[in-house]
Formats: C-alpha cells, sequence, structure tokens
C-alpha cells in the first residue's frame, strides 16, 4: 500500500474527509474536511493525526534508510468554497 493510500485510510477512520492529496518530494499538499463530533480541535489535530501516522507508517515500512520525520512546522488555511476548485486544481498539479 503506498503512503496517499495509508493516509486517506487512517483519515477516514477519524472523520477526516480527504478531498486532494498530492505529494512531491519534500512534502504534500492536502485538502481536507473535518467531522467536528469527532475532532472538535480542528485542524490543528487532525494534522498532527496525520503526520504523526503516516510517519510511523513510512518507519515501520522502511521506505526510506534512516528515520523518518516530518518537519515541524506546517501551513494550514481554511478555504471557502467559493475557492475549492481553484485549491483542487492547484493540489493536482
Amino acid at each position: 500500500m503506498e503512503l496517499p493510500n495509508t493516509i486517506r485510510e487512517n483519515a477516514k477512520k477519524k472523520g477526516i474527509y480527504i478531498d486532494r492529496l498530492n505529494g512531491h518530494t519534500e512534502h504534500l499538499h492536502c485538502l481536507f474536511g473535518l467531522n467536528a463530533d469527532i475532532i472538535p480541535q480542528g485542524g490543528t489535530k487532525a494534522l498532527q493525526f496525520l503526520k504523526g501516522e503516516s510517519s510511523y507508517w513510512i518507519n515501520k515500512e522502511r521506505i526510506v534508510p534512516t528515520t523518518f520525520e516530518w518537519a515541524d512546522e506546517y501551513f494550514a488555511v481554511s478555504v471557502s468554497e467559493s475557492m475549492l476548485d481553484t485549491v483542487r486544481l492547484y493540489i493536482d498539479r
């Protein structure tokens, strides 16, 4: 199983809907929606979960020769419904 599928599966279990996900060698772009009843803390908690679960999987599967860790920093912004298609196109390219 590849990383995007692993991220999607783990997100779904936690009530995180992944709309778009695309990766680069150094980072990922992800557009997701939350179920506030399941993750009332919002996007920060969801990002911590996604980063933690995916780094665990990368290390368990020995995808890289050394211990993998995501950077501590990240960029997150809420997106209005009118901008969803623009963000989707950006992530897809």
